[in-house]
């Protein structure tokens, strides 16, 4: 949920003109990240990062009009195909100890998947937070000035 104490005209307006292009992001010890979407009436759909390696997060969210300010209220997913690659890697991982270990290795198994959720969830508060300051930004018009 993002809130901003602007109205949702303004809000709108700000993201209409922001969503016109791509966004990108740079730092100095981070790859460059780059973020595109769209707003349909009061309906925001919102990409990113698409970054070298790193996995693509789907941003779907409504904004609401509460007087003076405006709220986003969204949902953050993992995008489908980053979703099936990750299944991927924990198939692999149980084939891989499956062949080299036999059904000895399976003890190993909750320990890497273990590892994948940790790395998965640190990945995925560490997005959120950019991409919930980067909205509010956008709707606050404070991104690019």
């Amino acid at each position: 949920t993002v809130k901003v104490e602007i109205p949702i005209a303004s809000a709108r307006i700000n993201l209409a003109k922001a969503l016109s292009q791509e966004i990108v992001l740079t730092g100095e010890f981070q790859l460059t990240r780059r973020y595109w979407g769209h707003l349909s009436d009061n309906h925001l759909t919102f990409h990113g990062p698409r970054a070298n390696r790193q996995f693509c997060f789907l941003v779907k969210g409504d904004l609401r009009d509460e007087g003076s300010q405006t709220r986003l209220n969204g949902k953050m997913h993992l995008k489908t195909g980053d979703f099936y690659q990750l299944c991927g890697s924990v198939v692999t991982i149980f084939v891989l100890l499956l062949f080299m270990f036999r059904w000895n290795g399976m003890i190993f198994l909750p320990f890497f998947v273990g590892f994948i959720y940790g790395m998965v969830q640190w990945h995925f508060q560490w997005y959120a937070e950019e991409i919930t300051q980067l909205l509010t930004d956008l709707m606050t018009g404070e991104w690019g000035s």
